[in-house]
């Protein structure tokens, strides 16, 4: 069951990520508790790029009813302000419209699709790339 304490043994398993700067987890719930899906941010470089992947899963069942864009949009201002990443990149497998939705929603642009860039599910597939500069883009 996806609830407040099955979300807290996950980030248990995941503490040491978080302390290594390696993947930040954030739950995202409705007021009554319910859990309606996750959001991350994986550092992929940082030194003089701070750069970041944007990921996130919702329950299907809550698909298009905006909790999505508003939890990302939040997790966006946090990942500049409190994480300090300055571009911040969604991996989207081609055919995922409503991610590229999201993404153009929420400001990020197509930038280039990588071919057989990640193995999933036996195979290796393409993963279209949108972007943003957060500092630039997102909060000026």
């Amino acid at each position: 069951m996806c609830d407040k304490d099955w979300f807290n043994s996950l980030i248990d398993r995941h503490g040491t990520l978080w302390e290594q700067d390696q993947v930040y987890i954030f739950a995202v719930f409705l007021k009554s508790g319910e859990h309606l899906g996750m959001l991350n941010i994986a550092t992929l470089a940082r030194a003089d790029m701070q750069c970041g992947e944007l990921g996130y899963v919702f329950h299907n069942q809550y698909w298009g009813n905006g909790y999505a864009f508003e939890a990302t949009s939040a997790l966006l201002k946090s990942a500049y302000e409190k994480l300090c990443f300055h571009h911040i990149e969604a991996q989207i497998t081609p055919g995922n419209t409503w991610s590229e939705q999201l993404s153009k929603r929420l400001g990020l642009s197509y930038e280039t699709t990588r071919k057989n860039f990640a193995f999933e599910k036996g195979k290796w597939i393409d993963k279209m790339i949108y972007s943003v500069n957060l500092h630039n883009d997102i909060l000026e």
